[in-house]
């Protein structure tokens, strides 16, 4: 007979959640989520009703670079000179002016108060010299020792700086509206009181600005001292240039070469045409003399005629003028009497009076011409020789006069920028500046105490939903029990019986029995 087997059914743990099981979790821990939520609200409220009503002022100032509008080479050697925004706000944020904030906050409250109650006048004086002994202190970071302490402790002073830092803030505006080179910026001041918000906004703008001017100053008088020494240097190397230049001109013969050249370049003018002139004349003159000799040797007949008759003879004939025929008869009339009646030609006689008259001239002529040659090729030599010394002169002037030269620009070109620098040295006074300054708000800070409290009240029920959630997964979970399942098939494995919780309670006394035996 086939025994009955059991069999053993083992219920696995699994990480998955229902929806139904997440809304018992909610459900269980409501109570400690409303309360957390509830306390967080409460104390956020409380907080901000018990918090005492702050007041915001703002002060703006406008930055302006100081740069002179002007272009070439000028430009470049004139500095740029500006601030930006993190230039401003390291400046505007430091010891420094945080101080010099709080002595102007402290001088305005004593102001204040000495036109409210004018007998407590020395009493606010002695307050302000101490505020200003104090914001003074505040620069440093350390105490000097005395001979009770130790080490150098950190000043309270320091720790003011730091609450008083807090309540800055800065903000520039109107930046898309603004040329290059300018910048305004918000100076906002938190106070207990408005009219101390007021003091701070305004003391630490005009604090501010004062710092940029001194800081824009600074960059200008710099450049200023630079090109003041610069042109300093200029002025002695064009005094050096100058003194050099006019030593050299006192032994200077330029000026006299230059005009002995020009006289001989005159002369030699003069005799180059002279000797052209002659040349035709020698040429012209060697012709008429071969027309003469050949008219002389054509003419060999004699007249019987007197001279003198002959000569009336050609001027009846129109051939000779009334006036050579004088000279001719004044000629004749000084000849022997023999000659003047013989057997002679006028025209043979005159021809040999013009040949022996063109050869005195002809010899004339060439000697002069041999002369202007010998006073040209003399006076070329000597221009020669006045060139080679003014060449020489030249070259040892060239050094002195380009050191004046470039001397004399260096020293304009540093002159010339000399009054930008100073136009925009007066233009730095300017250039940072309160454009508005604060006043007293009329309302205190709003405290929006509603929205902080519902974000409080939510923060606090999602802190409160989460820890409740993360205890649940943490929470160990009690072990299911382990059910044992009796088959009714005989031991079949291949029953398909499906076992049931009828079959496993009727199982119970089977598997005592089954024990039991």
């Amino acid at each position: 007979m086939n025994e009955p087997k059991e069999y053993v059914t083992v219920v696995e743990r699994t990480d998955e959640v229902s929806l139904r099981d997440l809304y018992l979790i909610f459900r269980r821990g409501f109570r400690l989520i409303a309360a957390v939520a509830l306390v967080a609200a409460g104390a956020a409220f409380a907080y901000l009703s018990t918090k005492p009503a702050s007041y915001v002022a703002s002060a703006t100032v406008q930055v302006t670079a100081p740069q002179p509008t002007t272009s070439g080479e000028l430009a470049s050697l004139v500095p740029q000179v500006g601030m930006g925004m993190q230039s401003y706000t390291s400046l505007a944020m430091s010891n420094a002016v945080l101080a010099e904030a709080l002595e102007e906050a402290a001088a305005a409250r004593a102001r204040r108060e000495a036109g409210g109650d004018q007998g407590a006048e020395e009493e606010t004086a002695g307050a302000v010299t101490a505020g200003a002994a104090a914001a003074a202190q505040a620069t440093t970071t350390q105490a000097t020792p005395t001979q009770t302490d130790g080490p150098p402790t950190q000043t309270t002073d320091t720790e003011a700086l730091k609450r008083l830092l807090q309540s800055l803030k800065l903000t520039a505006i109107d930046t898309s509206n603004q040329s290059r080179g300018q910048l305004t910026i918000q100076h906002m001041a938190t106070a207990d009181s408005s009219a101390q918000a007021a003091d701070l906004a305004n003391g630490w703008a005009q604090a501010g600005a004062r710092a940029a001017t001194e800081a824009m100053r600074g960059a200008v008088d710099v450049a200023v001292t630079a090109a003041t020494r610069e042109l300093a240097a200029r002025e002695t190397a064009l005094a050096v240039a100058r003194d050099a230049w006019t030593a050299f001109l006192k032994d200077d013969a330029r000026p006299a070469l230059q005009s002995q050249l020009a006289q001989l370049a005159t002369q030699q003018a003069a005799a180059r045409s002279r000797l052209a002139e002659l040349d035709t004349l020698i040429v012209s003159n060697g012709a008429r003399q071969a027309l003469l000799s050949a008219a002389a040797a054509a003419r060999t007949e004699a007249s019987p005629e007197p001279l003198d008759a002959q000569v009336r003879t050609l001027v009846d004939a129109g051939v000779l003028d009334a006036a050579t025929a004088a000279g001719f008869a004044a000629a004749i009339a000084q000849l022997p009497a023999g000659v003047a009646t013989g057997d002679q030609s006028v025209l043979a006689l005159v021809s040999r009076a013009r040949l022996e008259s063109l050869a005195a001239d002809l010899a004339g002529q060439v000697a002069e011409r041999d002369q202007l040659q010998n006073d040209s090729d003399r006076a070329e030599r000597e221009a020669t020789v006045l060139r080679e010394r003014l060449a020489d002169l030249e070259l040892r002037a060239a050094t002195p006069q380009d050191a004046l030269r470039n001397a004399t620009a260096a020293y304009d070109r540093v002159a010339a920028v000399m009054p930008l620098l100073t136009l925009q040295q007066g233009m730095v006074d300017d250039a940072a500046r309160v454009i508005i300054g604060a006043s007293q708000p009329l309302e205190p800070k709003p405290r929006n105490r509603l929205t902080i409290t519902v974000a409080a009240f939510l923060v606090g029920g999602l802190l409160a939903t989460l820890f409740v959630f993360l205890r649940a997964a943490v929470a160990e979970p009690a072990a299911p029990p382990r059910a044992r399942v009796a088959a009714t098939g005989g031991g079949n494995p291949f029953s398909s019986q499906v076992p049931t919780a009828t079959g496993m309670r009727d199982s119970q006394p089977h598997r005592s029995r089954h024990q039991e035996g």
